[in-house]
């Protein structure tokens, strides 16, 4: 059947559709003949278009997708639809249509095309989309119930979860604990319909650590959804707390300062004044008695003073070439006097490290009371651990701004005592502040610390957590001239021993003989202690019997990494291989048990090229 394409215009219903859209409205016949149009696409009229078929005006690619749609129109009557791309001399449209059946006398002569342009909005979308890939902030929709419908690229790669695993489980799973009433608190007033700005909460990454994330949402009532954006201000709060303490301090440490000078005048009146009265008091023993316990009161607030002046800085130090491995060395003899056995003491002071400038009994003073502090964490015994370390200005916690061009020397003090809460860890530098009960410390002994290393220009970062213990990160800056002082340092040896008493012996005879010790407890485990400190290693003492690994096993895999390792075999066995090498190498030697403590040192002496005293 044909039809005039003339008078399909003349429909009541088409002509009162086509004047109140805006959208442009096809009659085609089954095989795409546009018999009818309302308004064309730019750059075409209306007489140009009819009787032309509607895919050439469209990429080839689309007409599959334009012709499918018209046979599932045309062969079950329901109504469907298609979107297309119109390129133009103006640019490129997109139209999204809507397509129905067109009837004429009872009968479905062609389909019944609504095209709109989405041109905008399409445009719009991919604005969208393009900001939610490429935003450095953290965008997600999430519905009433605790769950993220979506998150973007920024929101996996700040927390390092993967998007399934953020909307599998209730985003409160990923909120610190203690954050989480306030949380919901806000969540309570988006689901009203207030909006939220400028909350924060700490949410946690993949690796353990949080991340600090002030929010901005609106919610959506109708559709019971949020749409929110976060930025990560993590190391902005570091910063400011940073900078919060270190005004505290230096205030605290100015006034500190202020009442000490006027204390010490004080001081000096009655010391003078006791003395004198002491003088007009020969004679009167009770009298005496009485002053002397004066005078000793004035020099204990004597010693408070100093610690004063230490907090406000204004005591004068004497700054020298200070090697601080060989200040964990000495300070390792004083701890075993005031640190319990119930506690084990690990002083690894075996890395070579560049020297500092400072004041050696300040800084000795410094440890020691870092070391003391984690005693009395431990009452019931624990492990306390010191160690030195080359750290570059990149590598200190916390951010802090540089000021050592030649990086730091690091010292570690660790213990797993009881910990401190987060609201004692933030007043532990404050002056007078103790959590040790009454009569049992001044609380001055932390502050003293932090004014001791302001006045070398380095810093203490602390980190603990209740019943997990606590970390004391002391930076002092090195040298300018960061060269490491190699002479007076003691050689690493690593020992290597399965049977527990031998160890100990051993431990203690090279340890009195001035060398650093690294002890592993079988073979793999010596290996493995090699691997990481290959570079320090100067000799390797290794039982010849050991389990998981033996002795030669382990050195002939260290050789491999340091091929002129010397090593010194001991065994109870009879040796004929060991001896055979022994007398290749000059740089193996086997020794026999039981050794007597100046045969083994003598032998470690030859091999290492060291006289002896």
């Amino acid at each position: 059947m044909t039809h005039d394409y003339r008078t399909i215009g003349d429909h009541p219903i088409l002509r009162s559709i086509a004047m109140g859209s805006r959208d442009s409205i096809m009659v085609l016949d089954p095989l795409g003949h546009i018999r009818w149009i309302s308004r064309t696409a730019p750059g075409l009229t209306v007489e140009q278009v009819i009787g032309t078929t509607v895919y050439q005006y469209v990429p080839e690619p689309q007409h599959a997708t334009m012709r499918s749609c018209f046979e599932r129109v045309l062969s079950t009557g329901n109504p469907d639809s298609y979107e297309v791309t119109y390129e133009h001399p103006g640019g490129v449209s997109f139209w999204q249509s809507q397509v129905s059946t067109f009837i004429e006398g009872g009968d479905v002569t062609g389909v019944l095309v609504i095209a709109r342009d989405v041109t905008e909005f399409r445009q719009a979308i991919l604005q969208r989309d393009r900001f939610w890939r490429t935003s450095k902030d953290l965008m997600c929709v999430a519905s009433f119930e605790g769950y993220f419908l979506d998150v973007n690229v920024s929101f996996e790669q700040t927390l390092g979860w993967t998007h399934s695993e953020l909307t599998h489980q209730p985003f409160f799973e990923f909120i610190h604990a203690e954050d989480r009433d306030a949380t919901r608190a806000e969540m309570g007033r988006l689901m009203e319909g207030a909006q939220v700005a400028g909350y924060e909460n700490r949410y946690r990454c993949k690796n353990g650590s949080y991340r600090t994330l002030s929010w901005s949402a609106v919610p959506d009532l109708e559709g019971r959804q949020i749409m929110a954006s976060a930025r990560d201000v993590t190391d902005q709060r570091r910063l400011e707390a940073q900078l919060l303490a270190a005004q505290k301090m230096e205030a605290i440490g100015q006034l500190a300062g202020g009442i000490a000078h006027d204390f010490n005048n004080l001081l000096l009146a009655i010391k003078v004044n006791t003395q004198f009265a002491k003088q007009a008091s020969r004679g009167n023993s009770e009298m005496l008695e009485y002053l002397n316990d004066v005078e000793r009161a004035a020099d204990q607030s004597e010693d408070l003073v100093k610690q004063l002046l230490t907090v406000g800085q204004h005591r004068r130090i004497v700054k020298t070439e200070v090697d601080l491995n060989d200040m964990l060395r000495q300070l390792r003899r004083l701890l075993r006097r005031v640190i319990p056995e119930s506690i084990t003491i690990d002083v690894d002071a075996g890395r070579e490290l560049p020297l500092v400038l400072g004041d050696g009994a300040k800084l000795e003073q410094m440890m020691l009371n870092f070391a003391i502090n984690a005693r009395d964490a431990m009452p019931n015994g624990g492990a306390l651990s010191l160690s030195a370390g080359y750290a570059r200005v990149d590598d200190v916690e916390g951010g802090e701004v540089a000021r050592a061009p030649a990086g730091y020397v690091c010292v570690t003090v660790a213990d797993d005592g009881h910990g401190m809460p987060p609201d004692v860890l933030e007043r532990i530098f404050d002056p007078f502040f103790t959590t040790k009960p009454p009569g049992q410390g001044t609380g001055l002994g932390l502050a003293t610390a932090y004014g001791i290393a302001e006045q070398h220009g380095g810093m203490i970062r602390v980190t603990s957590q209740v019943d997990k213990g606590t970390q004391v990160k002391v930076y002092i800056p090195a040298t300018a001239d960061s060269r490491v002082r190699d002479s007076g340092r003691a050689p690493v040896i690593l020992l290597g021993e399965d049977n527990a008493l031998v160890r100990r012996m051993a431990l203690k005879l090279l340890e009195r003989s001035g060398f650093t010790v690294l002890v592993a407890e079988d073979g793999q485990e010596a290996l493995r202690l090699f691997q990481e400190r290959k570079d320090e290693v100067r000799l390797a003492l290794l039982d010849v019997v050991m389990p998981n690994m033996s002795g030669p096993e382990a050195y002939e895999r260290m050789v491999e990494l340091v091929p002129d390792l010397p090593v010194v075999f001991a065994t109870g066995y009879s040796t004929s291989p060991l001896l055979e090498r022994a007398a290749e190498n000059p740089s193996v030697r086997v020794l026999a048990k039981p050794y007597k403590p100046d045969t083994l040192i003598g032998v470690i002496h030859e091999v290492l090229g060291v006289t002896s005293d």
